[in-house]
């Protein structure tokens, strides 16, 4: 497997057909699963194109090029500041757009789009920067609506299912088993602020478990179930270790 990420300018991602890339700001991370990772790519905007190309040896490309619009002007269907990307349990490649467009997009394996479906605003279903997406083995996607303050549920078709308000201004996602961990903080207080690493069920919603964390933006959970948080105060990325209580 070959990986080239470069981040800021055009985030550019060499696939191996049976592995995947997960990147979380500072964390980036390659195994042989269908995993999640994210592509926080600041405020460059792109035009929306995915040039998949076979390279032999069962790699795919995706490319995502790097044209800049100037003046923060930005019109549809050009990608800007995209978030973070899924993989669904059919292979499909979805994409947050978040900062700019608020849309989520659907793409096949080959890279052909199959879907969007955007509306900036409060309402369900609507966005105000979506900054992060997991998908479940239930075809279940979960999208951080971090200035919404709401973790909203949609199917594959974008049909939305519910939500979860109570939870501040969420910045990072990350699957684990039958939990959902969010990297969170109180929405009225600036980014970076005290927040809090939340382990909840993701079919209750029911907080199950929580870390006292700050610098919060993206997460990512270990096999052996450790968090890492970056970018972490004072810029510095944070791994937190299981510890077993005794009886």
């Amino acid at each position: 497997m070959c990986v080239r990420v470069h981040r800021y300018v055009h985030p550019v991602f060499f696939l191996h057909s049976r592995a995947s890339v997960r990147w979380s700001n500072s964390v980036l991370r390659s195994g042989n699963s269908r995993s999640n990772g994210s592509a926080d790519c600041g405020t460059t905007c792109h035009p929306a194109k995915i040039a998949e190309t076979s390279t032999g040896a069962g790699r795919t490309e995706a490319n995502v090029s790097s044209t800049r619009l100037g003046n923060g002007i930005t019109r549809a269907p050009n990608f800007c500041s995209t978030t973070d990307i899924a993989f669904a349990p059919n292979g499909h490649l979805f994409i947050s757009d978040g900062y700019a467009n608020a849309r989520i997009l659907e793409y096949t394996p080959d890279g052909k789009k199959v879907r969007e479906w955007r509306s900036r605003g409060t309402r369900p279903g609507q966005f105000y920067i979506p900054h992060s997406i997991q998908i479940d083995e239930n075809n279940i996607i979960y999208v951080a609506d971090r200035e919404n303050g709401r973790i909203q549920r949609f199917d594959l078709q974008g049909k939305y299912l519910g939500e979860w308000a109570q939870y501040g201004k969420t910045f990072g996602l990350k699957l684990q088993k039958d939990a959902l961990w969010l990297s969170t903080q109180p929405r009225e207080e600036p980014n970076n602020s005290p927040g809090w690493l939340l382990k909840i069920n993701r079919k209750t919603g029911k907080i199950i478990g929580y870390v006292e964390s700050e610098g919060n933006h993206g997460i990512d959970v270990l096999a052996n179930g450790e968090l890492l948080q970056t970018p972490g105060p004072n810029q510095i990325p944070q791994r937190y270790q299981l510890v077993r209580q005794t009886p």
